[in-house]
């Protein structure tokens, strides 16, 4: 059965930089996600990733799970930001490239039940995190690369819970 095949958009530039391609843990997570969310119990439920990267989970909570609304998150800069965490990240052209086309514009069409969204969360402005929205559910695989990044997604994850209902 072909019917919940995936196929993610990465980018092959070898930088080294986050966010460009697959990583086994969000296979691993993926895997779990269908294993442990696959009734319709959670039909109505929200589930935000964070540091989605490329986007398989949320990708997998999109096509193959019943969460009616998926927000997949991660941080990049734009052109209009400070040369902040240029050593770290991508541009924002490849995450149009990666996260945004695997959620919004690639082939698999979003059921008409389910609502899908990218959006930029940075973990060390919790203003940014408050705007998620409500969520039931939180996703996370492979998310820390840097120890300056523990306190914040420590944080982001706080928030969530307290003030987003996860």
């Amino acid at each position: 059965d072909t019917s919940n095949v995936q196929t993610v958009r990465t980018t092959s530039f070898g930088c080294g930089k986050l966010g460009h391609q697959v990583w086994p843990c969000s296979i691993a997570t993926s895997l779990s996600l269908i294993h442990d969310y696959h009734s319709d119990e959670n039909k109505d439920q929200v589930v935000v990733e964070l540091g989605a990267g490329c986007g398989l989970p949320s990708m997998v909570c999109r096509d193959v799970l019943p969460f009616s609304k998926v927000i997949a998150t991660d941080f990049w800069y734009s052109d209009q930001e400070s040369e902040r965490d240029l050593e770290r990240l991508i541009p924002e052209v490849w995450h149009g490239i990666n996260l945004k086309w695997n959620m919004e514009e690639s082939p698999s069409t979003t059921p008409p039940n389910k609502q899908v969204r990218v959006q930029q969360v940075d973990w060390h402005n919790l203003e940014s995190v408050r705007q998620v929205g409500p969520v039931d559910l939180v996703v996370g695989s492979d998310v820390i690369y840097y120890p300056m990044d523990i306190e914040p997604l420590w944080n982001t994850i706080e928030t969530l819970f307290r003030e987003c209902g996860a």
